[in-house]
């Protein structure tokens, strides 16, 4: 009589887990790789929109060259300006709008019949109308309304994408805006009776090559690192940063660190002749001011 044996073949424990292990692995490089990926891709394309948005200012800078600065009320300012402010013409006693490269925007969204923005400084120019604009922030429908507004708009390809790195808050939510651009340019910060002129590179000695332009700032929802005393309790600040469009190179100012290379987080800066540099967070004690103001 023969006895027939039969083999049934299984995993042991150890192999399953082995195999699980070995899977998990590969996971986990293929997602690193991935992520790692995503953020190189989103370093690229924060820079290429940081080059577009130069272009658009470069070309609005040529259309004003040619039209030989009949855009400005005094003929001497053809860059954008940073930001939208109202001045006042002691000559002829007239108010007048200067419109940021992200503009201000009426608070009550009135328009004219064509549903363009209403300019009531062409209809009257002897009143003050700059308390019925916003300065818009960076994120939700009146940030997109500044976007489209601005004077540059019409030159960075009609696309509001443009003006946001995918980076920033993960590129989650209404996300406009993420660039700001130096205060240099002219801002609604300045006095309402002291214009902003050109700026004479040359003749003022500032190496363009060293002056910051456009700048990727702090997210306007991180707290400051200052603490305070309110209403008998210690808490933490939030300051809104880059409430409109202006770069102030200041301590409330920080430019932002969104892009992970070489082990550490960096930010984008663009510069007037239009290269981009990219700073780590030690690069600001030794690098913001002098970036803004252009002596570096």
């Amino acid at each position: 009589m023969k006895t027939h044996l039969k083999w049934r073949s299984a995993f042991t424990l150890i192999e399953m887990l082995t195999v699980i292990a070995i899977i998990a692995f590969l996971a986990t490089a293929l997602l690193t790789g991935l992520r790692s990926a995503q953020r190189q891709a989103y370093t690229a394309l924060c820079q290429a929109r940081m080059k577009n948005l130069h272009q658009a200012c470069m070309n609005y800078l040529s259309d004003l060259h040619s039209e030989g600065g009949t855009f400005d009320p005094n003929g001497d300012h053809f860059y954008p300006f940073a930001g939208s402010y109202e001045w006042y013409d002691t000559v002829g006693r007239t108010f007048h709008e200067r419109k940021g490269w992200v503009a201000w925007i009426r608070a009550d969204g009135k328009t004219d019949r064509s549903g363009n923005p209403k300019n009531p400084w062409a209809e009257d120019a002897s009143k003050s109308y700059a308390k019925d604009y916003l300065h818009a922030g960076w994120m939700g429908p009146a940030a997109g309304r500044s976007i489209k507004e601005g004077s540059i708009f019409t030159y960075a390809t009609r696309d509001a994408a443009t003006y946001f790195c995918r980076s920033f808050n993960n590129g989650k939510g209404d996300v406009r805006r993420s660039y700001a651009m130096n205060a240099w340019f002219g801002s609604r910060r300045s006095e309402i009776r002291r214009g902003r002129r050109l700026l004479d590179f040359q003749n003022a000695g500032i190496e363009p090559s060293r002056m910051g332009y456009l700048i990727e700032l702090k997210d306007s929802k991180e707290p400051n690192k200052w603490k305070g005393e309110q209403g008998g309790k210690d808490v933490t600040k939030r300051k809104p940063i880059a409430g409109d469009s202006v770069w102030e190179h200041g301590d409330d100012e920080r430019y932002g660190l969104y892009h992970r290379k070489s082990g550490g987080m960096h930010g984008h800066v663009i510069f007037v002749d239009g290269h981009i540099e990219s700073l780590t967070d030690q690069d600001y004690e030794t690098q913001n001011e002098k970036i803004g103001n252009g002596t570096h």
